[in-house]
């Protein structure tokens, strides 16, 4: 009898399959080289090691398989998905994987207004504004009481700035219709369909 010492094994391989979107969540991404990358440490501990570039096919999927991975003595461990359209990170590591990822590119972001003070009719205006995609600036005037869900919105993945103020005492505008005085600031961040992110205002 011959006996085989545990090192000696084949080690045990995983497969991460599935398809990818984005636009969430219509659109797959067809025909686009990914790359699979698993990575741990910090700082002087870091270390990134390339599982696969698969390419997806015709309908946005692909496949890949690798040996598994030791675990041991590693910290921050993580499994991400790469390419020049996306980054997906929190796959799970030495598990068969298959499901849809989406790289969603618009958010949804409900808009909540709070005061305690209620605007006055023909007196108290509340203005909102904030940068669209092509850095427009969009101004919302309010001038009727709100507390509650106000409005939601389908702004475009990624971290902006939010400003707010009521009337000229809180907020002036330049001849060109950009806020110069007292604006009172907010930042969020949208996390993309199909999270619903939320924002507070107490105005």
């Amino acid at each position: 009898m011959i006996s085989c010492a545990k090192s000696d094994l084949p080690k045990p391989r995983y497969t991460i399959k599935g398809r990818v979107f984005y636009n969430y969540p219509s659109k797959p991404l067809i025909n686009q080289p990914i790359t699979i990358t698993f990575t741990s440490g910090t700082m002087n501990t870091y270390q990134s090691i390339d599982l696969g570039s698969p390419k997806t096919d015709d309908s946005g999927y692909f496949s890949i398989t690798y040996n598994e991975i030791d675990l041991s003595n590693r910290s921050n461990v993580d499994i991400h998905i790469f390419s020049q359209f996306l980054q997906i990170d929190g796959i799970p590591i030495n598990q068969n994987v298959n499901k849809n990822f989406f790289i969603p590119t618009i958010g949804t972001l409900q808009i909540y207004l709070y005061t305690k003070k209620p605007l006055e009719t023909n007196h108290d205006t509340l203005f909102f504004g904030y940068f669209d995609a092509g850095s427009h600036l969009i101004m919302d005037t309010i001038t009727k009481t709100v507390n509650g869900l106000w409005k939601t919105t389908k702004p475009p993945v990624g971290g902006y700035t939010r400003f707010y103020g009521r009337g000229s005492k809180d907020l002036a505008f330049d001849a060109q219709g950009y806020p110069t005085q007292n604006a009172h600031h907010v930042d969020v961040t949208i996390t993309g369909d199909p999270v619903i992110d939320k924002m507070t205002i107490n105005y």
